[in-house]
């Protein structure tokens, strides 16, 4: 079993499913996940091939990749993967119908907030120890927890100023603007 819990099998699939999700909502080109070189990419099945994807740790990947390999076999929280998007559910407004409402899975917001942040991680030198407090970045408690409280002393206004370092949420499951 991997850190998540699951098998090298069960692992694959969750990432298949994760890159699939991820170029057909369009969230991720597929040519960042999966168009890297060698035989990466489309088989032509209309399924990704994992071949030649390296590890994990590979840092010549870009961040998006090593994001959804994280969140899709490394997580702790083993979120669902939401459903992959076809033209019947596209969950994208598109802007032809004013009065068309977008359907999304229930596990997408959750799941995007989720590999946002791993993406953030990875493109500002997370996991290649660059980050000097990593805050609880990508470890298996909630994102919104995904912070530390400084006291910076020595502010004139006030010598016990404290800020909020990494995320920040609405008070609920939700980054906040």
């Amino acid at each position: 079993q991997n850190s998540n819990g699951l098998s090298d099998e069960e692992n694959e699939v969750r990432l298949r499913q994760t890159l699939e999700y991820l170029i057909s909502s369009g969230v991720t080109k597929e040519s960042v996940l999966v168009g890297l070189g060698g035989s990466n990419g489309s088989s032509g099945t209309g399924q990704i091939n994992l071949d030649g994807l390296g590890t994990v740790g590979n840092v010549q990947d870009s961040p998006q990749l090593r994001a959804a390999r994280w969140i899709s076999t490394l997580d702790r929280r083993t979120l669902p993967i939401p459903k992959p998007k076809n033209e019947s559910n596209s969950g994208l407004f598109d802007g032809t119908n004013p009065n068309s409402t977008p359907q999304y899975d229930k596990h997408e917001y959750p799941f995007l907030q989720r590999y946002a942040l791993a993406t953030l991680y990875f493109s500002t030198g997370g996991g290649d120890d660059q980050w000097i407090f990593t805050t609880g970045f990508l470890s298996s408690w909630h994102e919104c927890v995904w912070f530390d409280i400084f006291d910076i002393e020595g502010m004139a206004s006030d010598p016990n100023t404290r800020f909020v370092f990494g995320v920040v949420c609405d008070g609920g499951p939700n980054l906040s603007d």
